[in-house]
């Protein structure tokens, strides 16, 4: 009989410690699309709501042993954001030249963000390349900044921040061969065309 009346009582004393506890607060999802005109590259929602970014170093003609290793086989950087409670999180793998490491591990520690690994993925590799992990928590937006300017030091194609277009750019047929493989400041696209 004392159990009959002391669990009805247990009952609604646990309903009201819960109806009176103030929900945790969530912020507004992210804005992607300021995330992605922040990195100047589009990005997908993956499964678990994670926002990815991919940044190949398709910059980069990189060889193994004389066989020449493709950008999305093992040359794939990204940024993967993900909202968790109030807050955005950053987690990403980034493709970085021998003589990049150092001005990019200051940029993203400078920048908030933290370094959590360094390593190489391949050997007998030309040029050789290193492969930087980092994360970081906060504003998301904050964050891909933070990824640009760290990544701004770096060489293509993070040397500048370029608009997202809103169509794809005509093809004008009477541009020349030359003209295509150069960059905005004139540089030839070593990667991209043969000279």
């Amino acid at each position: 009989m004392r159990f009959r009346i002391l669990n009805p009582a247990i009952v609604v004393l646990g309903l009201v410690a819960i109806v009176s506890t103030p929900a945790v607060a969530r912020a507004a999802d992210p804005d992607w699309k300021a995330v992605e005109r922040e990195l100047g590259k589009s990005g997908q929602i993956q499964p678990g709501e994670v926002f990815r970014i991919g940044m190949p170093r398709t910059d980069l003609a990189v060889t193994v042993r004389g066989v020449p290793v493709k950008a999305g086989f093992a040359l794939g950087s990204y940024a993967a954001f993900k909202q968790v409670g109030d807050q955005a999180m950053v987690m990403g793998d980034l493709v970085l030249l021998d003589q990049e490491v150092q001005a990019v591990m200051s940029g993203l520690l400078s920048g908030g963000l933290e370094v959590t690994a360094v390593h190489n993925h391949l050997n007998d590799m030309s040029p050789h390349v290193m492969y930087m992990h980092y994360e970081g928590h906060g504003d998301a937006v904050q964050m891909a900044t933070a990824l640009r300017q760290a990544l701004s030091v770096a060489a293509r194609p993070w040397a500048a921040r370029v608009p997202l277009p809103l169509s794809p750019p005509a093809l004008d047929s009477t541009q020349s061969r030359s003209s295509r493989c150069s960059d905005v400041r004139g540089e030839r696209l070593a990667a991209a065309c043969s000279r």
